[in-house]
């Protein structure tokens, strides 16, 4: 997608897992894109649930995540998806102690003024939704769930 996001001038933000990179991007597709105007943020450093993981092992989660997205591409970080949206109190805040103040949920949903900003719903769009469901989850926030 990102030659299309290029392209036209659209804003993107890709949530990296350091840990897997390899696998389907490289850090220079990353850096690429980083140059090119989208957003990196972290994913956590390896694709887990975060509920399931002791407190300590979900910061250093996050912590690793920081500081391999220092390392690679210069960027101070604020912003973290939790893997597989998975989030509870101490996810949230292991969050907020390593200074992240934006997190994103897998809770469908549109994002209201007043929301928590460690628990924000998101939009998905995947493979799933086709151009008549997207454009309902864009205009409509009671959307269809697939």
């Amino acid at each position: 997608m990102y030659p299309a996001l290029k392209k036209y001038g659209f804003a993107a933000t890709v949530y990296v897992n350091p840990g897997d990179v390899g696998q389907r991007l490289t850090w220079e597709q990353i850096k690429e894109m980083k140059d090119g105007g989208v957003t990196i943020a972290s994913h956590g450093y390896d694709h887990v649930r975060m509920n399931e993981l002791s407190a300590a092992a979900k910061k250093d989660n996050i912590v690793k995540a920081q500081q391999a997205l220092k390392d690679k591409l210069d960027i101070d970080n604020v912003w973290f998806c939790y893997p597989y949206g998975r989030v509870d109190a101490q996810a949230e805040t292991a969050a907020k102690e390593v200074g992240i103040r934006l997190a994103v949920t897998m809770n469908p949903g549109w994002v209201h003024q007043g929301d928590n900003p460690l628990t924000l719903h998101r939009i998905w769009i995947g493979n799933a939704v086709d151009l008549a469901h997207f454009e309902e989850r864009i205009t409509t926030e009671q959307y269809t769930d697939l």
